[in-house]
């Protein structure tokens, strides 16, 4: 049955605990590490760049930093933490370092990878390759690489563009965003989806429950409950103070009109959204609580 891309039926509300867990939510193992005992490497050594534009994230909360297009900037704070990651396919030795710069004055920065510290010196207003030092890795898997200021004479740690890395670990497959047109993407949380059996018969209803173990409730996440080829219907957390219940519908292909409201009750907000494609948006302003079970029904049936 083909269904007509409008915005129908939603129905929400609580039951009983049902936990449901994805692997989404585990967080990667990180491989084990020790210091290597040879000398800082070679600036030629480190022949390979890792962006963090594509691939840091500002880890500490709150923080005033950013990571934009050229990488990590407006880095002022000693206490905020940029994290950096990329995957090996091979143990050995893995040279470090980093590839930026500092406007006004200089620097200390603090680079760490698995729990084992560098500092560097930064300084100069042109583009830098600093090298950090060597580390053996007794395992493969995905790397995290810490950045954390020290001290600084001027306003700024620095502008940090690249992670810097080589040596023999690097030599196999070698794992990290590096096309600039998708770091948008790349920097996003990861997704992880449910498909059911499409039953050979016509239906009208889509029914699920779900439940958000406590604790994975961070700001920006989406929890699709009942998702379908044209839209999406789930929960939300926009802020640390505002959560939603959304429900969405693609505008159909080019040339062929646009997703329209049928109707909508007293609480619901509905609008045009963009940005990542175009369509119909409707969501209700509702404190939903991690650890507590919610059920969802969809209707769809042709208008013709």
């Amino acid at each position: 049955m083909i269904l007509k891309k409008t915005l129908l039926y939603m129905l929400t509300s609580a039951l009983s605990a049902l936990i449901v867990t994805s692997a989404c939510s585990k967080p990667a193992e990180e491989t084990k590490a020790t210091i290597d005992p040879e000398e800082v490497p070679s600036v030629a050594a480190l022949n390979i760049k890792v962006p963090l534009a594509g691939n840091a994230y500002i880890t500490t909360l709150g923080a005033a930093e950013e990571i934009n297009e050229n990488g990590l900037a407006n880095w002022t704070s000693q206490t905020a933490v940029t994290s950096t990651y990329f995957r090996v396919s091979k143990k050995g030795l893995l040279s470090i370092g980093l590839r930026g710069k500092v406007v006004g004055g200089n620097s200390t920065v603090k680079l760490t990878v698995n729990g084992k510290s560098f500092n560097v010196k930064l300084s100069g207003e042109a583009v830098t390759s600093y090298p950090a030092g060597n580390i053996t890795l007794t395992d493969t898997g995905y790397i995290k690489v810490d950045l954390q200021g020290v001290s600084k004479t001027g306003n700024y740690f620095g502008d940090i563009a690249e992670i810097l890395i080589g040596g023999p670990a690097t030599t196999g497959d070698l794992v990290f965003a590096n096309d600039p047109e998708n770091y948008y993407w790349s920097r996003r949380g990861p997704s992880c989806h449910l498909n059911y059996t499409i039953p050979s018969e016509d239906k009208e209803y889509f029914y699920s429950e779900l439940t958000v173990p406590e604790g994975e409730d961070v700001p920006g996440s989406y929890f699709m409950a009942n998702g379908f080829g044209e839209g999406y219907f789930g929960i939300q957390v926009k802020s640390a103070t505002e959560r939603w219940i959304l429900f969405s519908v693609w505008d159909p292909a080019e040339g062929n009109g646009m997703t329209q409201l049928v109707r909508k009750g007293d609480d619901i907000t509905a609008q045009r959204f963009g940005g990542e494609g175009t369509g119909g948006q409707s969501y209700m302003v509702f404190n939903w609580k991690a650890g507590t079970a919610y059920k969802f029904l969809t209707r769809g049936k042709p208008d013709g």
